[in-house]
């Protein structure tokens, strides 16, 4: 079957975008707000209990911190994503014809909610996994131009695993709205399969958003609010054409 072009995915999703940016902006908004409250109140808790404290060494970084920042990383990471999730499923609704309420939002916590946190927490653990021979190098302190130079090379090399793996995975949230009842491996290993030959396409369209983030920039932040609604709209759009 053709594929439908990146162009033509985010026409798809302007279109069903119009006359319900109200509460995809306001929705996306709410969670935003949610997501930045929890942090605040975990970095602020940490910090008062001193474990965000930089260690005394000569390279400012201890073991103790690089654990502290994991764990921060997972729960942060596991908190983030249920919102999100729930977001989608906000978008997803939209774009099905559907009117969503801003409870809607919330849709994780009443259907298994632990299935999406062990998801978020495997993408994240695997992030760590391929980030841990840069993070463990920093460790020694980075002193001199040729362990920088490793640094680097170890840190783009992870990221860009990391960053492969969770494309691969892009669409199991969105698998995991559709059939909730289904498990974690299925949503994990039915995403590979659907994102298989699909890699470069789904870079090129979120490469395609990036002049929409300049204007967020631009704008200090406050266009972010028009701009991730578009952005997850046409990812729906992609997967949509993918399960077709």
């Amino acid at each position: 079957m053709k594929k439908t072009s990146i162009s033509d995915l985010k026409l798809a999703a302007k279109d069903r975008l119009l006359g319900s940016y109200g509460i995809a902006t306001g929705t996306f908004a709410l969670v935003f707000a949610l997501i930045y409250t929890i942090l605040m109140i975990l970095v602020f808790s940490m910090m008062g209990s001193g474990l965000m404290t930089p260690g005394s060494g000569d390279q400012g970084t201890t073991v103790k911190s690089l654990l502290v920042s994991t764990v921060f990383s997972l729960v942060v990471g596991a908190l983030s994503t249920v919102l999100f999730v729930g977001y989608i499923n906000v978008i997803m609704m939209i774009s099905r014809g559907d009117r969503p309420a801003v409870t809607d939002a919330f849709f994780v916590f009443k259907n298994h909610p632990d299935k999406v946190i062990i998801m978020s927490l495997i993408l994240t653990v695997i992030q760590i996994i391929f980030l841990l021979p840069s993070n463990i190098l920093s460790l020694t302190g980075v002193t001199d131009g040729k362990k920088f130079l490793l640094w680097t090379i170890l840190y783009l090399l992870g990221f860009i695993a990391s960053f492969t793996v969770n494309m691969y995975e892009g669409m199991c949230y969105m698998l995991y709205i559709d059939d909730v009842d289904m498990d974690v491996k299925y949503f994990m290993t039915e995403s590979f399969r659907l994102m298989k030959g699909n890699i470069f396409r789904y870079l090129y369209m979120l490469l395609s958003f990036i002049g929409y983030y300049a204007l967020v920039l631009m704008s200090f932040g406050v266009a972010i609010i028009w701009v991730a609604p578009y952005q997850y709209m046409t990812m729906v759009q992609f997967y949509e054409d993918l399960r077709k």
